[in-house]
């Protein structure tokens, strides 16, 4: 595949266009449930693959089942009290909603995939950090943003939540973290570029 446009993406967000995932009547893939450290209550993959279009101020993606090799996005899904995880092989997007006080990690695997967590505050209100979880199977930290400090009162009292948009190409991944209101882009907080080969 083709490395992927990060200006296109750019363009969308930063001109209050939207991102649109549509779940096309496909189910989460969800493994590993059995809880495991050192999340209180475990980390687990919990995605919707999806296939990425960018057209008419809009970045759309719709799920696609799992096996599909024409997929290049994924989508990590919130659930509380957990840190859920998905991978791209570059290149790729990897995206995720529902922010709201949680944190978003980036970790290059062992075999280069990219791998996205979504990790929730929970009632016990600390975060549910998964990078032992990654780095004891040989995962390298690449990136955190938490959203709790970096999203603006005015917004999430206007309904605004988070998300990361991850364009994940070979060498290097640009992190977008935005807020968003029914699709819509509100605002870009933060646009970060990282290397795969960090750490």
């Amino acid at each position: 595949m083709p490395a992927i446009d990060v200006q296109s993406v750019r363009s969308v967000l930063e001109g209050g266009g939207k991102i649109i995932f549509n779940r096309n009547n496909i189910n989460p893939t969800k493994c590993s449930m059995q809880a495991k450290l050192p999340a209180p209550l475990g980390t687990f993959d919990n995605t919707l693959m999806a296939k990425a279009t960018i057209a008419d101020n809009t970045i759309k993606m719709v799920a696609t089942k799992d096996n599909d090799l024409t997929a290049n996005a994924v989508n990590v899904l919130y659930e509380d009290q957990y840190a859920t995880t998905g991978s791209i092989k570059p290149p790729g997007y990897i995206f995720s909603d529902s922010f709201g006080g949680c944190s978003f990690y980036l970790f290059r695997g062992p075999m280069g995939n990219i791998h996205g967590a979504h990790a929730s505050r929970g009632n016990h209100g600390q975060v549910t950090n998964p990078t032992s979880y990654f780095t004891s199977r040989g995962g390298t930290l690449l990136y955190t943003w938490h959203s709790k400090g970096n999203i603006p009162d005015q917004r999430l009292m206007n309904y605004e939540l988070g998300a990361v948009l991850a364009v994940v190409n070979a060498d290097v991944t640009d992190i977008f973290c935005i807020t968003t209101k029914n699709q819509k882009v509100t605002s870009v907080l933060s646009h970060e570029q990282v290397s795969n080969s960090a750490g």
